[in-house]
């Protein structure tokens, strides 16, 4: 508590309120709670209101030799939320930084603070009436569109790497300066909008996973409205269809009919997703209740979505592409317009009267659906982080509701055969450790895979946490042995797989001890302690 005292006291001539600096010890362990059980302390919280309180902390930082651990919104469910890798650390919160400005809509670009969600840019771009969409990803709608971005995330947009929508950053650096990268730099410049690479060395790249600076603001870019759009489901029962889906899938996309991500779910994902669940004494869901799910919802094996966007006419030809490949792999097809929906959406309550067959559920998530691939954010996602937790979401923050819940995030040549040696991997371990799978399997690009594997647990059982935590570590362990490296990791996670013997990451400390040599910023964030 004394040395709370002197942070408090260190931090208070920088506050603009009170307020802004916590040191609470019952606030400070609500803030920490997260859904992957570990257990960090830190000495405070700092929440800025304005981006020059953030220079001037680093700066006392180095004075008083304290480190500080940053984050956006704090909203990184699954891997850590907003604890630090180590303890000892002082969080500074940028949640309060929402800025939105200096929109280009010739070039499509926008200026945004890392306080800036999903939800506050898509309500920005819809009371404006601009013709773009966001990159929108399955993390919710409360998630911030710099901390997705600079996590190496992705979404179902044309950038679906979402740090491809990153044009130039401004960066506090460990000193308490600040940088911009590309043309940012320049005194005058009409190039901050225009082009990520500037002269010189390329510096974006240092702040992208990684604790070498604290990005105050980016340049992003927006997506053109598309003129027309219709959301397209595949279906298959079969195992090893997968292979013929990706594979079929990947040379649509290189014939650029398919210019989105394409996403394939496993059956077990869509439940997880629809807010359905086992009850906690049971392991894993009864078949009883998949078949019920999959009869109500039309659910199979594998279910793949993406949409086709350009004109109607544009459209209709590669619809046409679409049907000779579903046609060739005996895949079941659907194409979803907004028109249909309206229709779907009118008659379904008739249906229930005259019939007895109630298709509103369906209806409901096939609308959700369509405008989720469509730019807009919603909560369905975050519904399977609460599987194996009694309590129906509230605040939709899994965090702070008591679920528990791990990721394992495996990359993949964009192959067949690979995405079913990952599945089969997977798929051994699961039902060894009696967990059900929850598999997305991610087309990204034409040469990607990105695999979206959830874990969930019953955080009140010690024995189902132990067992879900020797999965999780099991999982990693044996895809790495197979050659397949998660895209991202939890603060959990970093001591054992951030390895100091390695060159790579020799060179990434040398950085940063050139930068931060007293380890200012974010200790052993992807990076050597």
């Amino acid at each position: 508590m004394h040395f709370n005292m002197n942070i408090k006291e260190i931090v208070l001539p920088i506050t603009r309120s009170p307020n802004e600096i916590i040191v609470d010890s019952d606030v400070l362990s609500e803030e920490l709670k997260n859904c992957v059980g570990v257990k960090r302390e830190i000495i405070g919280i700092f929440r800025p209101s304005e981006k020059q309180q953030v220079c001037e902390l680093v700066k006392l930082a180095g004075q008083h030799k304290f480190s500080i651990y940053t984050f956006s919104t704090g909203n990184n469910w699954g891997y850590g939320t907003k604890n630090p890798v180590k303890s000892g650390c002082l969080l500074l919160d940028l949640s309060q930084l929402r800025s939105i400005q200096a929109v280009d809509e010739v070039l499509g670009t926008v200026e945004v603070d890392p306080g800036v969600t999903q939800q506050d840019l898509y309500d920005y771009l819809t009371d404006n009436a601009l013709d773009f969409v966001i990159n929108t990803t399955g993390a919710g709608p409360a998630c911030s569109i710099i901390g997705n971005s600079l996590e190496k995330g992705f979404g179902i947009g044309k950038y679906p790497e979402s740090l491809e929508q990153l044009v130039s950053l401004e960066v506090v650096m460990p000193s308490g300066e600040v940088i911009n990268t590309g043309y940012g730099h320049f005194e005058n410049t009409k190039l901050k909008h225009v082009r990520s690479y500037g002269l010189g060395p390329e510096l974006q790249g240092m702040f992208i996973q990684s604790n070498l600076g604290i990005v105050i603001s980016a340049v992003i870019k927006l997506q053109k409205k598309p003129e027309y759009y219709e959301l397209v489901t595949l279906k298959s029962n079969d195992t090893d269809g997968l292979i013929l889906l990706v594979d079929e899938l990947r040379e649509l996309k290189s014939a650029e009919v398919i210019t989105n991500p394409v996403q394939i779910f496993d059956k077990h994902r869509l439940i997880s997703v629809l807010g359905e669940k086992p009850s906690v004494q049971r392991k894993t869901i009864s078949q009883d209740k998949i078949d019920y799910l999959s009869r109500k919802f039309n659910l199979y094996k594998w279910n793949a979505f993406f949409i086709l966007t350009g004109s109607r006419q544009m459209v209709s030809i590669k619809k046409a592409e679409v049907k000779k490949m579903a046609k060739r792999s005996h895949i079941e097809v659907q194409f979803i317009s907004e028109k249909r929906l309206r229709i779907l959406t009118f008659f379904a309550p008739l249906g229930f009267l005259l019939k007895g067959i109630d298709v509103r559920p369906l209806v409901a998530s096939l609308t959700e659906t369509f405008h989720f691939y469509g730019g807009k954010p919603f909560l369905k996602p975050l519904y399977s982080c609460y599987y194996r937790n009694t309590q129906v979401p509230i605040s939709f923050n899994p965090a702070k509701e008591n679920c528990g819940y791990l990721w394992v995030s495996p990359v993949c040549p964009a192959k067949g055969e690979e995405a079913l040696k990952v599945y089969r991997i997977l798929r051994k371990l699961f039902d060894e450790f009696e967990f059900d799978l929850f598999l997305t399997i991610n087309l990204l690009s034409t040469s990607q895979i990105t695999n979206i594997v959830g874990l969930a647990y019953n955080k009140d059982s010690e024995e189902e946490t132990t067992r879900a935590f020797t999965c999780h570590k099991e999982a990693i362990r044996i895809l790495e042995e197979h050659g397949y490296y998660s895209y991202r990791l939890g603060v959990e996670n970093m001591e054992s797989y951030i390895h100091a013997n390695d060159p790579y990451w020799q060179v990434i400390k040398k950085i940063k001890i050139a930068v931060d040599p007293d380890n200012v910023l974010s200790p052993g964030r992807y990076c050597p302690d």
